[in-house]
């Protein structure tokens, strides 16, 4: 599940870019 969460602060950081 870390990697999942990771991946998830990822893709809203680029969806608030």
């Amino acid at each position: 599940m870390k990697t999942d969460s990771r991946t998830f602060g990822t893709s809203t950081l680029l969806a608030k870019n």
